[in-house]
């Protein structure tokens, strides 16, 4: 997941050289700075859904280990700019969500909330506490609790029904790629697993057996014996 790509429609898929992988892009004709873009492995099944979202923005279905996940990605330009995402945008992000409320959540991007508290849940700035107190009418957790943007909590990952979700800097990617004062983020997710169960048998002790009966039927039907045993 990317945020603030600067790409525009004149950049195609193939240009990105990302062999192997779909890409799904949300660009702004107006702001460039607000690109968005999903990479998704192409042996994974997602699907893109609703256009009905603000700018700077994707939400799709990924099918994992045959459950459906939503994704979603924002961007939200800083404190100032003429395209901050208004209250009004990000309820409506959430209410797209609410319509797949069965599906477990992941939303990451980079919000640019600076005066969050984030071990709080709480920040001065106004419009900051009323975004935070949004995510959580939503039952939304946010796991992101480092500085990911100098001394900035600024890239935030918010879960809902996605156990045991951790975050870190992806040291290895910034090494390799060590082009911007952003920190890349490596989302972790440990997915429980249902014990497999011991299949069940049923089986039957011969000691209360119907001897009688066995004895009237062999007689009935005389048989040449096979076998033998010390039991009368």
């Amino acid at each position: 997941m990317v945020t603030e790509t600067w790409w525009n429609e004149d950049i195609e898929d193939s240009e990105l050289m990302l062999p192997g992988y779909i890409s799904l892009r949300c660009e702004r004709a107006v702001n460039k700075h607000r690109g968005v873009l999903v990479a998704i492995q192409s042996i994974i099944s997602a699907k893109r859904i609703s256009d009905d979202l603000p700018d700077g923005c994707i939400l799709t279905i990924v099918d994992i280990q045959l459950k459906k996940n939503l994704v979603c990605v924002i961007y939200n330009p800083p404190l100032g700019s003429a395209f901050i995402y208004t209250l009004a945008d990000s309820e409506q992000v959430l209410g797209v969500i609410e319509e797949f409320k069965q599906y477990a959540c992941l939303i990451c991007g980079d919000f640019n909330l600076p005066k969050v508290n984030w071990s709080l849940n709480h920040s001065v700035d106004e419009y900051e506490q009323s975004v935070i107190e949004l995510f959580e009418r939503h039952n939304f957790h946010q796991v992101v609790d480092f500085s990911t943007c100098r001394k900035n909590t600024l890239h935030l990952v918010f879960e809902r029904k996605v156990e045991n979700t951790t975050a870190k800097i992806d040291l290895v990617f910034r090494q390799l790629f060590d082009v911007s004062d952003h920190e890349p983020i490596l989302i972790s997710i440990k997915e429980h697993r249902e014990e497999r169960k011991t299949p069940v048998c049923n089986y039957f002790s011969f000691c209360n057996a119907d001897y009688d009966g066995m004895r009237r039927e062999m007689t009935l039907f005389p048989f040449e014996a096979t076998c033998f045993t010390n039991i009368d």
